[in-house]
């Protein structure tokens, strides 16, 4: 059989190949309630290969745990797609975003500066766009929730209402959450549309990460997740995975000595 290895992204409605050696594969929601904003991600990145004869890429590989949600000025910033642009991983771009950069109160503002940042820095719109972004946050009192789908130029702004980078995770929310006001009890039921989206698709998984945003844009837990080691360059992450020091859960018998191959020949 014929193995043509590919890295994916998964998005709302279809499935894009990437130029990344990272594992690919996330869920991310954010949901306005009368007392707070939940935004919720799951923890789980793999490696995919698309065979001759499969319609998908099958996920082979992956790990749990990994750390999807962080903070970006007054708010707070999911990621999916690539998880590193020349070396760089998400959460250090982002760190360093927050390190130069006066938080601002327009949730608008904030990510257009921090997509101005990435510009600044010589990253192409074409690398840029092929990640999901999901922003949510309280501005002037108000809660709000920016998306931009990968491939989109122009974000989403909405003021009322949830929002999913899968479709199939909001078919499960409605069955299982069909008019919830506030986050009280809702915690086990996201945890639950996370899972019923795992069974469905292996590249989405491991841990959920679900955050209370508060009317102060401060935060509480709901279901604290115990995240992995962080690193800063891709490349310290991928010899971790070489010299064994990150556990990787593999999916099938050759999928150990296809990933250190891949890997090494990188």
């Amino acid at each position: 059989m014929k193995w043509l290895l590919i890295f994916f992204c998964l998005s709302s409605n279809s499935i894009h190949a990437q130029n990344s050696n990272m594992p690919h594969g996330t869920l991310l929601g954010a949901i306005i309630l009368n007392d707070g904003i939940v935004i919720c991600a799951d923890s789980r990145a793999c490696w995919t290969v698309k065979t001759d004869s499969s319609e998908a890429p099958v996920a082979y590989a992956y790990l749990d745990s990994v750390q999807k949600i962080f903070s970006i000025g007054y708010y707070r910033i999911a990621t999916a797609g690539n998880a590193a642009i020349n070396n760089i991983l998400w959460e250090e771009f982002i760190r360093k975003y927050n390190k130069k950069n006066k938080p601002d109160s327009s949730i608008l503002i904030t990510f257009t500066k921090f997509i101005d940042y990435l510009q600044d820095l010589k990253i192409s719109d074409s690398l840029i766009s092929q990640n999901i972004f999901v922003l949510a946050g309280y501005e002037n009192g108000v809660p709000v929730i920016l998306s931009r789908e990968r491939g989109k130029a122009k974000p989403i702004i909405i003021k009322r209402g949830r929002i999913f980078s899968e479709s199939i995770a909001e078919d499960f929310y409605r069955k299982i959450i069909p008019k919830p006001t506030t986050t009280e009890g809702i915690t086990e039921s996201i945890i639950d549309v996370f899972s019923k989206v795992s069974y469905e698709i292996r590249s989405i998984g491991g841990p959920t990460n679900i955050i209370k945003i508060n009317p102060d844009n401060l935060i509480t837990e709901l279901n604290e997740v115990k995240f992995r080691k962080k690193y800063k360059k891709e490349s310290d992450f991928l010899r971790a995975v070489l010299k064994h020091k990150e556990h990787v859960t593999y999916a099938y018998p050759w999928s150990q000595e296809f990933l250190m191959k891949t890997l090494k020949s990188k």
